[in-house]
């Protein structure tokens, strides 16, 4: 079944359709999410919710769409509405994006009222807790948003080894500042 013919066959309320929606889009969902630092019983709740709703008000959805975007875009939407309702202090990546990694990795007194920049400082302390190719590995594959291939020529390792380093690195990064009480996500 086309993309198309299943979004319509969605849209008319045919079981099939979206079970069919369903069977082809929760793995990827839940991979995004997950992926994002969210933990698994709380996306599955989240794509629980998001399924039912595109059911009871399908004949508000768009009529041609690009499912997996519309899909993944709907997944980080319910994710900042989750993070929202709980008060959650979230530190997202690409709200620091635009500094230099030396700017990241500078010394400075932390002394600035606002949240971005307490975020900032929290993650500028905990970025210098991991090793020089950690680092370099985070800004290659977040900031430049290099390919893992990419990344490999550069740091001389496998491309699994570079998955392997980053996903160290996120864990590390994320463990670090859940302690702080704020939840690092990476969109």
């Amino acid at each position: 079944m086309k993309n198309l013919e299943l979004w319509d066959g969605v849209k008319e309320g045919n079981t099939k359709s979206f079970e069919n929606l369903h069977k082809y889009y929760h793995q990827q969902m839940l991979n995004y999410a997950v992926s994002l630092g969210f933990a698994k019983e709380t996306v599955e709740d989240i794509l629980q919710n998001i399924f039912i709703k595109l059911f009871v008000h399908r004949e508000q959805l768009p009529k041609q769409v690009n499912i997996r975007s519309y899909l993944l875009r709907t997944v980080i939407n319910a994710l900042l509405d989750h993070c929202r309702k709980r008060n959650y202090k979230f530190i997202s990546l690409k709200e620091i994006i635009h500094l230099p990694m030396q700017e990241i990795h500078t010394e400075k007194p932390f002394n600035s009222e606002g949240e971005y920049d307490h975020k900032l400082h929290i993650f500028r302390r905990h970025l210098k807790n991991l090793s020089k190719k950690q680092r370099k590995a985070i800004h290659l594959r977040f900031i430049k948003d290099t390919s893992w291939e990419e990344m490999s020529a550069i740091l001389k390792i496998s491309p699994h080894s570079c998955m392997n380093l980053v996903n160290r690195s996120i864990t590390k990064l994320k463990k670090a500042i859940k302690d702080e009480q704020y939840h690092l996500i990476f969109m």
